[in-house]
């Protein structure tokens, strides 16, 4: 057994001790991957514990980190399914969750940054990075050229409109300022003057912010914003001076 721990954890020298040993001790135990599946299968026709059902399907990708190719490759669709349940949640907005102690996240997990180059789920991956790394303009453009994608995942555009929205907000909230001028939010999610402060309050109750807002100086105040990924700063391709037309307001 000692044999085969020191083998285990020496297979990926790149990767830190403690990923290594997290990963060694799901290898050891392969039913307990499989059972995580079947909880999540289960919990799935359920719509109530979609939340739950959706943490046991990312604890089962978990356990493929440090496995070949080809056994990975096994589980791409439930790498998409994933990817798919995380976007249709309009209440989940962070794919950072503990796995053994260790903190994880969705977007770098290796069952699903497969999917990154794969010929028939990288447009799926690539969904995925823009929710947790981009903002409202990356998803329309997205949503342009690729509607037919989304209908196919059952994904409805005013949905994602709205969620990308949130996530924006979110993101506009780590600035280092800690203020966020109102026309900045009206360009940035694509509202009018007028729908600013309800967005804001929205993302409030969303716990997406803790905030205040100066009415006076058209200003909001963070305090607080929620992290979404682990993966490098959203890089957008500039506010849009003029927004495209938004079906969902």
């Amino acid at each position: 057994m000692a044999k085969f721990i020191s083998a285990r954890i020496t297979q990926q020298p790149n990767d830190k001790p403690a990923l290594r040993l997290k990963m060694l001790y799901y290898n050891l135990y392969p039913e307990q991957r499989e059972l995580f599946l079947t909880i999540s299968n289960i919990l799935r026709e359920n719509k109530s514990t979609g939340k739950d059902s959706f943490n046991f399907l990312t604890k089962y990708l978990a356990t493929l980190s440090g496995e070949d190719a080809y056994t990975m490759s096994e589980a791409k669709e439930e790498a998409v399914r994933a990817i798919i349940e995380f976007v249709k949640a309009p209440d989940m907005f962070q794919c950072l969750y503990i796995f053994f102690f260790v903190q994880c996240d969705l977007l770098e997990m290796p069952a699903v940054a497969q999917l990154e180059k794969d010929a028939k789920y990288a447009l799926v991956y690539q969904l995925l990075k823009i929710f947790l790394t981009q903002r409202l303009d990356a998803y329309l453009d997205f949503q342009a050229a690729n509607s037919t994608l989304l209908k196919r995942y059952g994904l409805v555009h005013e949905d994602c409109i709205t969620k990308m929205r949130l996530m924006s907000l979110a993101d506009l909230g780590t600035d280092e300022s800690g203020e966020i001028p109102y026309a900045s939010i009206k360009d940035t999610v694509c509202i009018t003057d007028d729908e600013v402060e309800l967005w804001i309050v929205k993302a409030i109750t969303a716990k997406l912010l803790d905030c205040k807002m100066d009415q006076m100086n058209q200003t909001v105040i963070v305090r607080v914003t929620l992290q979404m990924s682990q993966a490098p700063s959203k890089q957008t391709s500039g506010l849009r001076k003029e927004c495209r037309p938004c079906k969902a307001h």
